[in-house]
């Protein structure tokens, strides 16, 4: 049974991207897993797997990073950060970027493997 390339490509986004709204949230094993998964059913390479993850995660990320500004708007966390002096902005920006790079460097790998495993 021969498939579309690009569905493959659709197919790997998706489950990265649904995997790392549901693990996301574990530091780094989350993002690590979920770059794994996308990058492993991308089924077309190392680089392909690379980009999967990378934008399943960034697009994760971004809805994340939204959630946690909310919740912490909602609450009085906002100013219990402000008592410590913390540039909460930059903090989840940060550990958003991280996420990921770690998601990207899984897509890698993912990919590497099924490479690896089909033409081995």
């Amino acid at each position: 049974m021969k498939t579309n390339k690009n569905n493959n490509i659709l197919f790997g986004f998706s489950s990265g991207f649904i995997l790392m709204l549901i693990i996301g949230w574990i530091p780094v094993l989350g993002p690590l897993v979920s770059g794994l998964i996308a990058g492993f059913v991308t089924r077309r390479g190392a680089l392909y797997g690379l980009f999967s993850g990378f934008l399943s995660s960034l697009i994760a990320s971004i809805i994340m990073l939204f959630i946690v500004i909310d919740v912490f708007k909602s609450t009085y966390l906002l100013y219990l950060l402000s008592l410590f002096d913390i540039n909460l902005n930059s903090l989840i920006i940060l550990i958003g970027l991280i996420s990921v790079l770690i998601s990207a460097i899984g897509g890698y790998i993912g990919g590497a493997i099924h490479h690896y495993k089909t033409h081995n």
